[in-house]
């Protein structure tokens, strides 16, 4: 997490600052030969790169990702514009000798992401009311700013309070309203606070459009798997999800579940199966395995399987035991 990024650099003996990252503050900071990492968010995934150059005449940012063997470029104004609702969060590093690189340059929202770090960091600690003083402090610097919405959110996520986490993001949703994370935020709320009818017509607008992201997809056949009227369109959804994306671990899943609710137990097992091994280092896919293998009588084979798995990964997390 970016908590943690931050907080092993410091510890380390750096300098990090976080900062909303806009094209002005990354000309001058590159000027001075400070390169800078920059936060991506897609949809319930996020990525580290690095900011290295710019061409001013073209527009553009020079960034280099750790999963290409070159840099890319992309447009720098739009890029920035179209990852507003994140941000984007940028981070500087530098060692203290180093430190006058920054004397001048002003930092967007820097004292908001120090504020947003002290929510994170007191939470990691159950420090719940060190957390609260934390988020007081953004939203009194900055009433209703996308960070002081986010740490109301991450306080009633500690709390487990679903109806205060849907409070927290439709001011975000409505502010963002293309976004997916938020889109699927609410729809996910909405279900596990029993809204049924205003959760299907979320979920319908997002899982019919024509290219519907796979998260939308794959949550729009979950709830059409709840009702065994809506199967043989919940079939004909999940076969496409598989198409595009047939080796995810969470498609399989949701194929699987379709498929049980279906009574196609042996089938549904086997699928349960292989989003287990797809998804080999997420506990929820071997749970869901186990508890079909309980109903179809095959106990020795997940166990047998369970028991490599420990063998191979135990050593690096406790979970597989």
């Amino acid at each position: 997490p970016d908590h943690e990024e931050r907080h092993w650099a410091e510890t380390h003996g750096w300098i990090a600052r976080e900062f909303r990252v806009t094209w002005e503050v990354a000309v001058a900071l590159l000027e001075r030969g400070v390169p800078f990492t920059l936060t991506t968010v897609a949809t319930r995934s996020a990525h580290l790169q690095a900011v290295v150059g710019f061409d001013a005449r073209l527009g553009l940012l020079l960034i280099r990702d750790p999963y290409q063997r070159t840099h890319g470029e992309c447009l720098g104004k739009p890029f920035l514009e179209n990852c507003a609702s994140h941000g984007p969060r940028g981070m500087v590093l530098l060692p203290p000798d180093r430190s006058m690189l920054l004397d001048g340059i002003e930092l967007p929202d820097a004292a908001l992401y120090d504020s947003w770090y002290a929510v994170r960091r007191a939470l990691l600690r159950h420090d719940r009311a060190a957390a609260q003083t934390a988020a007081d402090t953004l939203e009194a610097i900055a009433p209703a700013h996308r960070l002081a919405l986010q740490a109301q959110r991450e306080l009633a996520f500690y709390d487990g309070n679903v109806l205060r986490q849907l409070e927290a993001t439709r001011p975000l949703l409505k502010r963002y309203a293309e976004d997916p994370n938020f889109l699927l935020d609410e729809a996910q709320l909405l279900r596990g606070l029993g809204y049924a009818k205003e959760r299907r017509e979320r979920v319908e607008v997002l899982g019919r459009k024509r290219h519907a992201d796979t998260l939308f997809l794959r949550e729009y056949i979950e709830m059409l798997t709840d009702d065994a009227r809506f199967h043989p369109r919940a079939l004909r959804l999940a076969r496409r999800l598989l198409r595009r994306h047939a080796i995810e671990a969470g498609n399989l899943r949701t194929f699987a579940n379709l498929l049980w609710s279906r009574q196609q137990f042996a089938e549904a097992t086997a699928v349960y199966r292989l989003a287990a091994c797809v998804g080999d280092k997420t506990e929820h896919h071997w749970d869901a395995y186990f508890i079909a293998s309980l109903h179809t009588q095959q106990v020795e084979r997940c166990l047998d399987l369970l028991r490599l798995r420990e063998v191979r990964l135990g050593l690096q997390s406790s979970q597989p035991v």
